[in-house]
């Protein structure tokens, strides 16, 4: 007697909400991404001060320039200044930041 197939299905992606919808998100978690010709992760979050740290590499096996970021300030990667638009702080292994896909003027 042969068990029935255990269908098997994807988990539905993670949808981040965006306040601009061209922004970039960075999830926090996964490796670095690449953003304005260099490579952007949240290494870091500090819940007393509601603060994320960013790392930005220009080559992505070299260690980077760390900033510490909240909403409202900018993030300085490859000399242009990128607003932060929102954060969610990491809970169960979630969390994220959004970064305007626009550099300051």
């Amino acid at each position: 007697m042969s068990d029935p197939a255990i269908p098997s299905t994807n988990p539905e992606p993670i949808v981040y909400p965006q306040t601009k919808p061209d922004s970039v998100i960075l999830p926090y978690g996964v490796p670095h991404l690449e953003f304005a010709q260099h490579w952007v992760r949240i290494k870091s979050y500090d819940e007393a001060t509601d603060l994320m740290t960013v790392e930005i590499r220009t080559e992505r096996t070299q260690a980077g320039v760390q900033q510490q970021v909240k909403v409202g300030d900018a993030v300085t990667i490859n000399q242009q200044q990128y607003t932060v638009l929102a954060l969610q702080a990491p809970q169960n292994g979630l969390g994220w930041l959004e970064i305007d896909s626009h550099p300051q003027p």
